[in-house]
């Protein structure tokens, strides 16, 4: 439990660091001054100072939750560059310039140009009347958007010419607080005079693992046809960009888009098998220990986003519990792992992957295990003990568990991308039962096909029909008209508000019983049907396309309300009482606009 308070602290100081303009020896200073404080309570008072009156009902001082706060935004302070003439950054907006670089990671490939990772060591300024001065040792990585023409590798040492600049910051959208949570600061488009001039040795074996990557892909596309080839490329290796745009869209459409990456659903499924799998193979404790190896290296490969390492962490943490006896706690490895993530990258609290991922395993951890229970003792009453086992057990993990991540990642892609899926409630519960086989059969028939290409062919047969399902269910139930919702930002604020509350009620349920008795579940549905009225008056309220000229009465007085295809409301010839023309527009707008 206290594990639990200081992680939290932890995190919340990140945050209160990313809001407050106070230098990090500053957050130092305090944390400091906290930290002697504390142990001046804990060895000379013997706990009488503070712990008498400050601590209540925590389980752990006050004191000490605020020094791990302090840490936290000094960490996060720490963490926001400062500029000099050796920073790559420094030279943004201010010209061209010859540079030298070496690619530091895969190549992103795209329809129509290739993204690469490009860490700048050198730079020289032509325009610099002294040639001795015109070159120097510079340190920072940007992101070099090229054409399709040539492909380089990682490793590959390149000099171009190119114009540093400062990613864009849209009204919608900071491109550069994106590129910033990678490390990124600058970013150079179509640079010229692009020459490879040597290969940086690196790390040789994170180059065989993208080596052996490459090969599975070209293995994957040279198996299976489009678009099932691009789905399994997403699902085991981690390449998004292999998909048709039209059938992306129906993915983001109906909320399944985690099926289309390396996603911590995925990293679980390749957790449990690898610590099954080795666990017989081996004793006890080298099987664990081997299992998770296996887990960073497989992490590595597919080079993990934040959602693959919180849940690589987590089974890391899962197997190790399992093995010496100890029951794990769901909350606090969940939020002990994501300040770990968070000590080495501060910036990751606003990574839209990392939000999914914790609020999605946020939902498990606290629904889960409580939502199968109730099922399990309804199927008993109608079915008896026997079969409800049977039952409870796959509907709960294919239905009653994406309805808990999908509850509590709703506010997040809400507010992110201010769009919510309505069919995702049918489209994950049919797909999901086919992922683990997926998963199993991908890997057994590209393993194949990479050592014996006509038994990774014959192995097709078996894998193609359940990605052509996939597919198939996704395309389907993506052309339902109205089947994504496009929100108005407040109504993702609200559906925030909605979803701590309910959070909230939840977590202290057992404090509500003994104040409330028998009537919480009266409560409980009351709540959720207001709930639905009101997801279903957003809905009906949402604009159809069309110019609409409307006539309005309002009392003694008519008015004309003019509404765009796109949903803005224009009110002309306003007279009279303005109460009165108000309570007229009901009948027309959204009470949530």
């Amino acid at each position: 439990m206290p594990l639990l308070w200081l992680s939290l602290a932890f995190i919340v100081g990140i945050l209160v660091g990313k809001f407050s303009r106070v230098d990090w020896w500053v957050w130092g200073l305090v944390g400091i001054s906290c930290l002697i404080l504390y142990l001046v309570d804990q060895y000379i008072f013997q706990k009488r100072l503070l712990s008498s009156h400050g601590r209540v009902n925590l389980p752990v001082s006050p004191i000490l939750i605020l020094f791990t706060l302090c840490l936290g935004a000094s960490r996060f302070s720490m963490s926001v560059p400062t500029l000099t003439e050796s920073d790559l950054a420094w030279y943004n907006n201010r010209g061209e310039y010859t540079l030298v670089g070496t690619v530091a990671a895969p190549p992103d490939i795209r329809s129509d140009r290739i993204l690469y990772e490009i860490e700048v060591t050198e730079l020289t300024d032509l325009r610099e009347p002294d040639f001795t001065a015109a070159t120097r040792q510079v340190i920072g990585s940007a992101l070099v958007t090229t054409t399709r023409w040539h492909e380089w590798k990682y490793g590959d040492q390149l000099l171009f010419r190119g114009q540093p600049r400062t990613p864009a910051v849209f009204p919608d959208f900071s491109y550069k607080d994106y590129l910033a949570r990678q490390h990124i600061f600058s970013v150079i488009y179509y640079p010229l005079d692009v020459q490879k001039v040597g290969t940086v040795s690196g790390s040789g074996f994170h180059r065989g693992l993208l080596s052996l990557r490459e090969k599975a892909r070209q293995t994957i596309f040279a198996l299976f046809p489009q678009p099932e080839s691009g789905l399994l490329a997403g699902i085991l290796l981690g390449l998004e960009n292999y998909l048709p745009s039209s059938l992306e869209k129906a993915y983001r459409d109906t909320g399944t888009s985690h099926i289309i990456a390396i996603s911590g659903f995925n990293m679980t499924i390749i957790a449990s098998l690898l610590i099954y799998l080795f666990s017989r193979l081996f004793r006890p404790y080298i099987g664990v220990l081997v299992a998770i190896i296996g887990i960073a290296i497989y992490s590595v490969f597919v080079d993990g986003s934040a959602s693959v390492i919180r849940a690589a962490i987590m089974a890391s943490t899962a197997a190790i519990g399992h093995l010496i006896g100890r029951r794990q706690a769901g909350l606090h490895a969940l939020v002990l792992t994501a300040a770990v993530m968070c000590l080495f990258n501060p910036n990751l609290p606003w990574d839209v992957s990392f939000q999914l991922s914790f609020m999605a395993t946020l939902g498990l951890v606290l629904f889960a295990q409580p939502m199968q229970e109730s099922l399990h003792k309804l199927v008993e009453k109608r079915f008896g003990e026997d079969r409800a086992s049977k039952i409870s057990s796959p509907v709960s993990e294919y239905f009653l568990f994406t309805l808990a991540a999908q509850f509590t990642t709703l506010p997040v892609i809400a507010i992110q991308f201010e769009r919510v899926s309505l069919v995702a409630l049918l489209a994950n519960p049919l797909i999901l039962p086919a992922q683990p086989a997926i998963l199993v059969m991908g890997m057994v028939t590209t393993l194949a096909g990479l050592i014996v290409p006509i038994a990774g062919k014959f192995l097709t047969m078996f894998t193609w029909p359940l990605l052509k399902y996939t597919n198939l269910i996704v395309s389907a139930l993506g052309e339902i008209k109205g089947g994504a919702l496009n929100l108005h930002p407040v109504a993702a604020l609200w559906i925030l508000v909605a979803v701590i509350l309910v959070l909230l009620v939840f977590i202290l349920r057992n404090y509500f019983k003994k104040i409330l008795g028998g009537s919480l579940s009266i409560w409980a549905i009351v709540l959720l049907i207001a709930g639905c009225f009101s997801v279903w008056s957003i809905y009906f309220h949402q604009p159809d396309g069309f110019l609409r000229i409307r006539q309005l009465r309002s009392a003694d007085t008519s008015l004309v309300v003019i509404e765009t295809p796109a949903g803005n409301t224009y009110l002309l010839d306003l007279e009279g009482d303005p109460n009165e023309t108000s309570a007229a527009l009901t009948s027309l707008l959204s009470p949530w606009n």
